[in-house]
């Protein structure tokens, strides 16, 4: 997509060459890490859709005529979004702490509701390796092998919980779809224990009295989600989680949603601002997403101006321009071919004419 965009493409379609990619769900796009920059879109195919367009343009006319649209979802004035993470992932991190602000901003019109992703045990695991990556007995597992072996995915999912239930409490605390003590924790916790590989809980606790949060509020709340208090049991909270997150094909993070509807492309705070915005049923009454939309360059801005053919009515305008200026041009033409017609015509017919004086003039004075 990065070699496509720099040689002038505005979009690029990719289809899976594998026999079994026909099934979308199971080969999504990833980013490898060299997608900062990429700004057009970049869609995937199924195999049979692919070949079909190899073939016409290897067998067939030679060309393809294609035609993509997209569509912005919104039913209403509030928009809901979601993120999938976990407490050990650094790029949620900074991409929520640069949204902090304009969260806010945009007052009631968004929501948003973190979640966090596990997994059941792996095929091939001791019990060792489950004790220390697992909790309710591995069901629900992580591992993330960018941190300190000192770092369990135990000590990962039970900050998880502490995380989920902050930001339940004190939503139903404060009645605030946004609870500003998540907010402030979440950016504690990433400023003082996970960016020092402390996933314990007494370094959770400090984040906690610094943040407007309870420590025994969470600890009761974590304690209670596993069946009688016991880490060895199931735990309702994950157990929801977990419902959702196989529903959705969640599988990897951060993964968004926003309207019940996967976010796709670069996960910028400006990206997030403008996908949100967009899915407001009308965007005035939203005094952040109108001044957002106003500092849009000319050629950023989004029209509903189109013609059923897709056609928008500024290439319609240009196009009569084009004739109007083609068809003077053409008039120029003919009248300048005309008036040398006419000129050489007329001077043609001087020239016989005042031959034919001087030939008469010599037989009349030769009498």
């Amino acid at each position: 997509a990065k070699n496509a965009q720099e040689k002038g493409a505005k979009l690029v379609i990719i289809f899976n060459s594998e026999k079994q990619g026909d099934n979308l769900d199971e080969n999504p796009l990833f980013d490898n890490g060299t997608g900062e920059g990429i700004t057009i879109p970049v869609l995937l195919i199924s195999n049979t859709e692919g070949k079909a367009i190899t073939k016409e343009l290897t067998e067939g006319s030679g060309s393809v005529d294609l035609r993509v649209r997209f569509f912005a979802y919104h039913p209403d004035n509030d928009v809901e979004w979601e993120i999938w993470y976990s407490s050990s992932d650094a790029g949620t991190y900074d991409l929520m702490a640069g949204f902090h602000s304009t969260n806010f901003k945009l007052e009631n019109f968004a929501s948003m509701t973190p979640h966090f992703i596990t997994f059941p045990q792996q095929e091939g695991w001791n019990d060792k390796t489950v004790e220390a990556n697992c909790v309710s007995d591995g069901k629900y597992c992580f591992a993330d092998s960018r941190l300190d072996t000192s770092v369990t995915g135990k000590d990962i999912i039970m900050e998880n919980l502490r995380q989920m239930c902050i930001f339940q409490i004190y939503r139903e605390q404060t009645k605030d779809l946004d609870p500003e003590p998540y907010w402030l924790y979440i950016e504690k916790f990433r400023l003082d224990c996970m960016q020092k590989g402390d996933f314990t809980e007494e370094c959770s606790i400090e984040a906690m009295k610094k943040s407007e949060v309870t420590p025994s509020k969470i600890t009761t709340c974590v304690t209670e989600s596993f069946e009688k208090g016991n880490e060895k049991n199931d735990n309702k909270l994950l157990k929801n989680e977990r419902r959702r997150q196989d529903s959705l094909k969640v599988f990897y993070i951060p993964y968004i949603l926003i309207n019940d509807r996967p976010f796709y492309g670069n996960y910028s705070t400006e990206n997030l601002l403008y996908t949100i915005c967009m899915d407001i049923k009308d965007m005035k009454t939203s005094p952040e997403c109108q001044k957002w939309y106003s500092s849009l360059p000319h050629d950023k801005e989004v029209t509903d101006e189109v013609t059923r053919e897709g056609v928008s009515a500024g290439a319609i305008v240009l196009i009569l321009f084009f004739i109007v200026v083609t068809f003077i041009f053409i008039f120029f033409l003919y009248r300048r071919h005309l008036r040398n017609t006419v000129n050489k015509d007329l001077n043609m017919q001087v020239n016989t004419a005042v031959s034919q004086y001087f030939a008469l003039a010599e037989t009349n004075s030769g009498r």
